[in-house]
């Protein structure tokens, strides 16, 4: 039937209601179609009653003919006449066999397509309701199939974010990376410009020391003291070196820890998301398989329960119809008895009054026939009875044998389905169980092999599914095409068999009422004389007649009632087995649909778990990694420091050593050298200490600038973000919005499953907007805490200026307290000889 193929064009969120309009009112048209050929058949079942019970009537007719003809004792009414009236009787005899053969073919045909039409009356309410399970399917189908691109839309929009968090965290930490990497540079700058004046100076003092070691290499002592202070110099050089190595050393071990700990950091993190992930997948499948084999449980409990209604209403239809039969049976039997009781009295009231002569005979004669009547009509009904107690027998044992097929069909069927999920679930956990331990063994080298296995075992599992569905829909289509095809063949071929026999029968009856006519023509001049005396007993007869008919109309009007109760009550019953098997359907629909949706929303609870959960992962193990490399650059910069300073330190007093020894050692001859330099060195260290002064400045003012731009686009891709957050979230308003919108214009079209479709599809597109904004709210933390971070580092860096700045002031105060030192000296040597010079020239004065 092609009604039951068409599929609705799927609209938003529903179908087009104009097509299930349509589709809606060609199945009622048909359903009329169907009622208006229902009541067609019962017309002629009602007019083939109605032929049955003329022929009945033409039967006692003849029969009260053949009884006014007398009985077989015919002899002395003369040759010819006992010869028409035998003839007449056999006929008679013929016509009442024929008729009761007529009858029972009549009923048993009659039955038949009752029975017929029953059948193809429940078989169309068992195709509307597979066809409005089909409809019911393709509406959940479609339910779900919205549902899951909503989930891939969230999921696409989650992703999404997740992208831009890590692309904010990426960003920040380059940043900050940027940041530390110029403040590192800054500081090796200042540390080699520090180091390479102190080394300028310490050359230029170095080769002043030694030109004047060269001047003075004729001195033994200062020579020896020279090679004491370069062995002492090669002695610190060496130790310099010494812990220039142990640096380098620990600062290459704290950077091979720290690559080891963040290696093992993500090789756990890895290992854990694939444990997730499959743990998640195993759960998925598990909840999958529950909830097919929680839906085939109940249609399986749903099928055995509506086929257990129909045996029952079948069992009962058919015992009410046997009752109404039998009670039927009982009343036209009484009511055969009444008129032939009255039918005998008539014709031993007219023999006795015809003839009294044979009236011995006629009474033995009319004995004979009441006993043979009574033998036939007793024997009739217990045939009929046996009869009736073997066709109900039979449909019993019929209806038995069906039951328990059906049902040793369907415990076959779902003992075969239990072990089919059973083995398919061991097999699937096996195998599951298998890829587990190889990915276990295996680690990352085995995943994507893994995850190709499960998706092709579901593939191949979805095809193997879908192809069997298809093959089942396809077998059930012909098996009811083909069973179709079989009643209309049927149906035709017992509508012709019954206009066959129709017009057989009424040309037999026909032919037999044409001599029947001109054997009463010839008969009607004998018996006028009859006639007219027995007028008295015809005017009896017809009121006897009268009342047979009226109480024969009265028994067919309660018949007709009965039968029009029975057939209203098997429609009431119908209508309330179907208005039971869909409110069945669906409640089944319902909990298949609460199930789904239940398993959907822990499946998409898990999925934001495992996410979630993940990002965390993510986080830490970034925030462990920048913490870890922030430590170890500390370290390293704290190191470098410390042997910078060491390196500074040791230089600086190994100059001021060298000074001081020079200046001890050749004081007297170089006092005015040294004036002269101590005023150059003067000049020379304002300008040295003007332009570090000014480099430090610049790079301070570069450094700042350069912190500022990045801190600029730190706040500008912040921002960016915030913008594209903003209308990340205009857009879920204006989705949502237009979501509302198109809901409150389709909830008055669609049904309840639809409404709760768009609740929840609602429910899940606030949870989104709300874990979209709880992200964002992390997301804008998360740079808060690093724009925290990042000022916290600025200080740190300002604390590390301010310390060298410190340092270059130390050194200053010791070269000025080391130059003072030696004008001090000098500046003493200078008066001791002063006053020497004064005490020698006074004696000669006062000799003069």
């Amino acid at each position: 039937m092609t009604e039951a193929e068409a599929q609705f064009s799927p609209a938003f969120r529903g179908y087009n209601r104009e097509e299930v309009d349509d589709r809606v009112g060609a199945l009622t048209q048909h359903i009329a179609t169907l009622q208006a050929h229902l009541e067609s058949l019962q017309h002629a079942h009602q007019q083939a009653s109605d032929v049955t019970e003329n022929q009945r009537t033409l039967i006692a007719d003849l029969q009260e003919q053949v009884a006014e003809l007398g009985a077989t004792g015919y002899t002395g009414l003369g040759l010819r006449v006992e010869k028409s009236l035998k003839v007449a009787e056999d006929t008679a005899q013929r016509l009442m066999s024929q008729a009761d053969l007529d009858a029972e073919r009549l009923r048993a045909t009659t039955e038949q397509e009752t029975r017929r039409l029953l059948d193809q009356a429940q078989q169309r309410a068992d195709e509307i309701l597979a066809t409005a399970r089909e409809q019911s399917e393709v509406l959940i189908t479609s339910a779900r199939n919205d549902v899951a691109a909503q989930s891939a839309s969230a999921n696409e929009e989650q992703e999404r974010l997740l992208e831009e968090a890590r692309r904010t965290a990426e960003l920040t930490r380059a940043s900050a990376e940027r940041e530390a990497t110029a403040a590192r540079e800054t500081a090796e700058r200042e540390a080699a410009a520090l180091r390479a004046a102190s080394e300028s100076e310490a050359v230029r003092v170095s080769g002043d020391a030694r030109e004047e070691a060269e001047r003075l290499a004729r001195e033994t002592a200062a020579q020896a003291e020279q090679v004491a202070r370069e062995h002492a110099d090669a002695e610190r050089t060496l130790e310099l070196e010494r812990a220039r190595m142990r640096e380098e050393i620990d600062s290459t071990r704290s950077a091979f820890t720290a690559q080891q700990q963040r290696e093992q950091a993500e090789l756990e993190a890895r290992f854990a998301e694939q444990e997730r992930t499959l743990t998640a997948e195993i759960d998925a499948q598990q909840r999958t398989l529950d909830r097919e084999m929680a839906d085939l449980r109940g249609r399986i409990a749903e099928e055995r329960t509506r086929h257990d209604e129909t045996i029952a209403a079948e069992r009962h239809a058919h015992d009410e119809r046997l009752a109404a039969e039998a009670l039927r049976h009982d009343e036209r039997l009484a009511a055969e008895r009444t008129e032939q009781g009255a039918e005998l009295a008539r014709r031993e009231e007219a023999q006795r009054a015809e003839l009294q002569a044979a009236a011995e005979q006629s009474r033995r004669e009319r004995e004979q026939l009441v006993a043979r009547a009574e033998s036939e009509i007793r024997a009739r009904r217990e045939s009929h009875d046996a009869e009736l107690a073997g066709e109900r027998e039979e449909h019993e044992h019929r209806i038995t044998h069906e039951r328990e097929d059906h049902e040793s069909r369907m415990e076959r069927q779902r003992t075969a389905i239990d072990t089919q999920i059973e083995n398919e679930l061991t097999e699937h956990r096996a195998r599951l169980d298998a890829d587990r331990e190889r990915q276990e063994l295996e680690l990352a080298a085995a995943a994507a092999e893994q995850r190709a296995q499960l998706a092709a075992d579901r593939e191949s599992h979805d095809a193997q599914l879908a192809s069997e569905r298809g093959d089942a829909a396809a077998e059930i289509e012909q098996d009811r095409r083909t069973h179709a095809e079989t009643l209309a063949a049927e149906r035709r071929e017992h509508d012709a068999a019954l206009e066959r026999e129709i017009r057989e029968q009424r040309a037999q009856i026909e032919h037999e009422r044409s001599d029947h006519d001109a054997r009463v023509a010839a008969e009607a001049a004998a018996q006028h004389d009859r006639l007219a005396a027995e007028l008295a007993e015809h005017q009896q007869r017809v009121a006897d007649e009268a009342a047979t008919a009226a109480e024969r109309l009265r028994i067919n009007q309660e018949e007709a009632a009965a039968e029009l109760g029975l057939e209203r009550e098997r429609v009431q019953l119908d209508a309330e087995r179907q208005r039971a098997h869909l409110t069945a359907e669906l409640d089944r629909k319902r909990e298949e649909h609460v199930r789904a949706l239940a398993a959907e929303r822990e499946q998409h609870a898990a999925d934001l778990a495992r996410e979630r959960a993940e990002a965390e992962d993510s986080i830490t193990r970034e925030v462990a990694g920048q913490r870890t490399q922030v430590t170890d650059e500390v370290q390293q910069l704290r190191a470098r420091t410390t042997g910078e300073l060491a390196e500074e330190r040791a230089a600086v007093e190994a100059s001021s050593a060298a000074l001081r020894s020079d200046a001890e050692d050749y004081a007297r001859e170089l006092r005015e050298a040294i004036d002269r330099e101590r005023d150059a060195f003067q000049r020379a260290s304002a300008e040295q200490r003007e332009a570090l002064e000014q480099e430090l400045a610049e790079r301070q003012r570069t450094s700042t600038e350069a912190f500022q731009h990045e801190a600029d686009q730190s706040r500008a891709e912040l921002a960016a973000l915030r913008e594209q957050l903003d209308a990340a979230r205009a857009e879920y308003e204006r989705l949502a919005n237009e979501s509302q919108r198109d809901a409150r214009a389709i909830r008055s079209e669609a049904e309840r499953e639809a409404t709760e479709i768009v609740r929840e599809a609602e429910q899940r597109a606030h949870v989104t907007f709300a874990s979209a904004e709880d992200r964002a709210a992390k997301v804008l933390s998360a740079a808060e805490d690093r724009m925290t971070q990042l000022k916290v580092e600025r200080g740190a860096v300002a604390s590390y200026f301010e310390s060298l700045g410190d340092v270059i002031a130390n050194a200053q105060k010791l070269s000025t307290v080391a130059g003072s030192a030696t004008s001090a000296s000098v500046i003493n040597d200078a008066r001791a000889t002063d006053d020497s010079t004064e005490s020698s020239v006074t004696p000669e004065g006062r000799d003069a």
